[in-house]
């Protein structure tokens, strides 16, 4: 489960806590508020991708030897290894 906390803050100089937790955000506030909102959304996102692949990985033929980044690293190692000609003789 995913969860976003925002904190916000202690209040400036002696005011209430209560006034600043329940009161309206400043102009200022809202500015990086809404920043802060953006950048969550972008978070999430990339979040939701990654969980994705790593589900399609787990459902892919080659996920038991690692999931389909591993089956295709492996096809590239095996095409840098040098062919045995003795053995493609016999055949």
């Amino acid at each position: 489960m995913m969860r976003l906390r925002v904190g916000i803050g202690r209040p400036a100089g002696k005011s209430s806590v209560e006034r600043h937790v329940l009161g309206r955000f400043s102009s200022e506030e809202r500015k990086v508020l809404d920043s802060v909102l953006v950048q969550s959304v972008d978070l999430l996102l990339s979040q939701l991708a990654l969980q994705d692949d790593a589900r399609q990985d787990a459902q892919s033929p080659a996920s038991p030897a690692g999931g389909r980044r591993a089956a295709q690293e492996r096809e590239e190692e095996d095409k840098r290894k040098p062919v045995n000609m003795e053995k493609q003789a016999l055949h």
